[in-house]
């Protein structure tokens, strides 16, 4: 049974879903939820884009998940290629902690940053995911949580049949409502917070600078300039001062 709070932010969603003004009610949901990240992919092309992610309580959190993925893991990724081998108009939903073992170890290495057990403040512990094919679009929605509980079906089954729907109408959405970058990157130029975002999620310089596209020296000049910016003059610091 739902309760009158969830009951009003599942119908302030299916009002706006499909525009702009659907992402804060959404956000409140998943809170409801006790989820404490959202991630919505497609799958749809050979490289995936990232329709929406959000960590609830560290924004950059959620960022440097997503640059790990973007850098080349998603080939590896179990989800992505069940997605792609559905039948359109069918839904599949799993749990992380039973089908991690299907996973490349080296895969489960790349991501150990933000499981609870490296990670206690901001890390998850389990995840949900639901793959949907539909006539626009194959999605996988990533739901995260600090710990195992049992999920509150009534409000998962609207959520999942909610999230279908919007992302499905308006795949090429942005979350324009998000706030300005995380606190701590703020003052940075975009290449800063990349090559930043890019040493939270574990590569090395000469590795940022292919992802870049850029000369090492150059990661290392931007590397430089954003400490500087932050008052830091090590990785160590950074990752302080990220909540890492």
């Amino acid at each position: 049974m739902l309760n009158e709070r969830q009951r009003h932010l599942l119908e302030k969603c299916e009002a706006a879903s499909g525009g702009p003004d659907f992402f804060p009610s959404y956000l409140e949901l998943i809170g409801e939820l006790k989820s404490v990240q959202v991630a919505v992919w497609s799958f749809d092309d050979d490289i995936p884009r990232c329709l929406y992610i959000r960590h609830l309580q560290n924004t950059l959190f959620g960022e440097v998940a997503k640059t790990i993925y973007m850098t080349g893991w998603y080939r590896q990724d179990p989800v992505r290629k069940t997605v792609m081998e559905m039948e359109m108009g069918s839904r599949i939903i799993e749990s992380f902690r039973e089908t991690s073992s299907s996973y490349p170890e080296d895969y489960l290495r790349a991501f150990s940053s933000v499981y609870k057990e490296n990670n206690p403040e901001f890390g998850f512990a389990d995840r949900i995911t639901i793959m949907a094919t539909t006539p626009t679009l194959r999605m996988g929605i990533h739901i995260y949580f600090a710990d195992t509980r049992e999920l509150d079906q009534n409000l998962f089954t609207a959520f999942v049949d909610l999230s279908i729907k919007h992302f499905s109408a308006a795949p090429y959405l942005v979350a324009t409502y998000d706030p300005e970058p995380h606190p701590v990157l703020a003052t940075l130029s975009d290449r800063e917070r990349e090559v930043c975002l890019g040493i939270l999620s574990g590569r090395k310089a000469e590795r940022i600078a292919a992802d870049m596209n850029v000369a090492t020296s150059t990661v290392v000049t931007y590397r430089k300039r954003a400490y500087e910016k932050l008052g830091i003059t090590s990785r160590a610091s950074l990752f302080e001062i990220c909540n890492f």
